[in-house]
């Protein structure tokens, strides 16, 4: 073979291999490209909803802020040739982060009659006395009779407990609560809520951005359950337990729980602080 076919040899297989290490460098180009854009579009997502869910009073005002951040957000990072803007961008989207973990909760807001009182526990050896126990008499959902109590309840006389879900609406998503079952006290049904305002409703996108606080509701099961079941006609389910150590030690876990925000307020999250993370942590 002469040597310039050898060499024409040569150069046949190496197109292959530069095509296919061209299409590779294209391929991540167009990956971490496309990862970027999602970052940034996240980025742009979160600061959106943290400013129209702050806690300035104004709706309007929020909701015109929102719209001016996200308007100058997409201009800085995709629209304008200025190089510098995209650094102003992470600038903006950094005194906002600021702005939001500044936002406290508080107890002294005017809120609903259903969630005004924060229980307490009292835990004395086998006996637990609690404050705060809801037990309203309802005529409709909205036309109630307010009743706080005090309960005194004993651990050696727990028995069993019901574990409730309960569906406001069609779909996969519910509320989870307990009831748990004494021998010779009436149960108590321990239910992790929003804290909502007079006027206000739950919002799951809100929850997520300091929009609730957050309250262990402890009432009557007469309470608890009847106003879901008869009143919101939320579609109810219960499954018993019963296994008397592991009951004992839940209720004193939910016991030592509830006077943690009774004594510093915190907020409630869809997805971090909400009705189900005790039970899964216990």
């Amino acid at each position: 073979m002469s040597p310039s076919a050898s060499n024409s040899f040569d150069d046949e297989a190496k197109e292959p291999l530069s095509s296919y290490r061209s299409f590779l460098s294209r391929l991540l180009g167009w990956l971490i490209t496309g990862i970027w854009s999602l970052v940034r579009i996240l980025l742009i997502a979160w600061g959106t909803l943290a400013i129209y869910y702050s806690n300035l009073p104004w709706a309007s005002l929020r909701l015109a802020l929102a719209g001016a951040f996200a308007a100058f957000a997409v201009w800085a990072c995709w629209l304008t040739a200025r190089r510098a803007m995209p650094a102003v961008f992470f600038l903006v989207f950094a005194g906002v982060v600021a702005w939001w973990v500044s936002i406290s909760p508080s107890h002294d807001r005017p809120w609903r009659p259903e969630v005004a009182v924060m229980p307490r526990a009292i835990i004395d050896g086998d006996q637990v006395r609690i404050t705060g126990v809801r037990n309203f008499d309802y005529r409709s959902v909205d036309d109630f009779t307010v009743r706080y109590e005090e309960r005194e309840v004993q651990l050696s006389h727990l028995t069993a407990i019901d574990f409730y879900v309960s569906y406001w609406t069609e779909g996969p998503v519910g509320h989870t609560f307990l009831s748990f079952i004494f021998d010779n006290a009436p149960p108590l049904s321990i239910s992790i809520e929003t804290r909502p305002e007079v006027g206000e409703g739950f919002d799951p996108i809100a929850s997520l951005f300091k929009q609730f606080e957050l309250i262990y509701v402890i009432g009557d099961e007469h309470d608890i359950v009847r106003v879901r079941t008869n009143f919101r006609k939320e579609a109810v389910y219960s499954r018993l337990a019963s296994s008397p150590n592991g009951e004992r030690r839940l209720f004193l876990v939910y016991m030592e729980r509830i006077n943690e925000p009774a004594d510093r307020s915190e907020f409630y999250h869809l997805l971090r602080n909400n009705c189900t993370i005790i039970s899964y942590v216990t």
